[in-house]
């Protein structure tokens, strides 16, 4: 909590037991990002707003300073329905439109480019339509969208993004292939997804066997977990 982390005003260095977050009077929660970003929390309210504490020395909050923020601020967006955050960045989907905030260096914010952020900065070459879900990874971003196609950008080392390359993207690419999926989770150098027939893919790094595959080759596009089982989550 020595960064704010904790949202309770205070900076101990360790919290042994749950503290309260500090929100203000009357503000309902709803839901928080999963994942957080690097130190830091997001959270959205019941009328909409996202409010964000911790770490902000990327602007990842999308606030004009950079913290540490002791408590829950209110950020500067609206009708928020969607949030997540990892590394040093957040995306967050107000009004039907995905923003970003915080380290462009990998092309995660999804704007073209590789510049940071402090200002909600609109990812560019999204289709139009609703976004079912956001997903977040050290320097990595992703949307998966109402009609169960998944678009991602940002850092691909190991082929994490699935297209095939490890060229990363500053803008979002489609995830090739005919698979309609139904949601997916990212971690730092690999993404895994369950499909609308409940069949699960990972791929990226696989060095530790993280894929599930039964080997620990790299995979730079979606290859199959090694289980009949009906996958509903991942």
């Amino acid at each position: 909590g020595t960064r704010g982390e904790l949202g309770d005003a205070g900076r101990a260095d360790v919290a042994r037991a749950a503290v309260k977050v500090d929100f203000p009077q009357g503000v309902r929660v709803t839901s928080l990002a999963v994942p957080m970003p690097y130190d830091g929390g997001l959270a959205i309210d019941s009328h909409g707003h996202a409010w964000g504490w911790g770490v902000d020395g990327s602007g990842q909050l999308c606030l004009p300073h950079c913290g540490p923020i002791l408590r829950p601020e209110k950020l500067p967006l609206s009708d928020v329905t969607l949030v997540t955050g990892a590394g040093n960045h957040a995306l967050f989907d107000a009004g039907g439109v995905v923003y970003a905030c915080g380290a462009g260096d990998r092309g995660q914010l999804g704007d073209g480019s590789t510049a940071g952020q402090h200002d909600p900065t609109k990812v560019v070459g999204l289709p139009s339509g609703p976004v079912e879900s956001l997903t977040s990874s050290w320097k990595g971003s992703g949307a998966l969208m109402s009609n169960g196609r998944y678009y991602d950008w940002g850092y691909n080392q190991a082929g994490q993004l699935g297209n095939g390359t490890t060229i990363q993207s500053s803008t979002p690419q489609r995830l090739p292939g005919l698979l309609t999926w139904l949601q997916l989770s990212t971690g730092e150098l690999h993404t895994c997804g369950v499909t609308l027939d409940h069949a699960a893919y990972c791929w990226g790094s696989n060095t530790y066997g993280q894929l599930g595959d039964s080997t620990t080759t790299e995979r730079l596009s979606p290859v199959p977990v090694s289980d009949s089982l009906p996958f509903v989550q991942i």
